[in-house]
């Protein structure tokens, strides 16, 4: 397959079944393969499934993740000037 093309990038969603109840009466799941393939989604799996996701929105999401990852940074940075004790995974 050196030579050969490339295959398509393809993904399969997985879906819950219910299938069977136990002697405890809990539902039983089991997740199957859906048989039609997708395009992949490229960016942030959070926004799958917001309908009609234009650039701007998809722009605006990423500044505010970034913002926020940034906010954690300086925070943990002004935890750690005041001797608090970071060794603890926050968040």
């Amino acid at each position: 397959m050196k030579d050969a093309e490339e295959p398509q990038r393809v993904v399969y969603d997985l879906n819950t079944i219910e299938s069977f109840t136990d002697d405890g009466n809990e539902i039983v799941t089991s997740l199957i393969q859906c048989d039609r393939a997708r395009e992949p989604i490229d960016g942030d799996p959070r926004l799958i499934k917001v309908p009609r996701l234009t650039q701007n929105h998809k722009t605006l999401w990423e500044s505010i993740c970034a913002r926020t990852e940034e906010t954690k940074n300086q925070t943990r940075g002004d935890l750690r000037a005041k001797d608090i004790d970071m060794s603890k995974k926050f968040g």
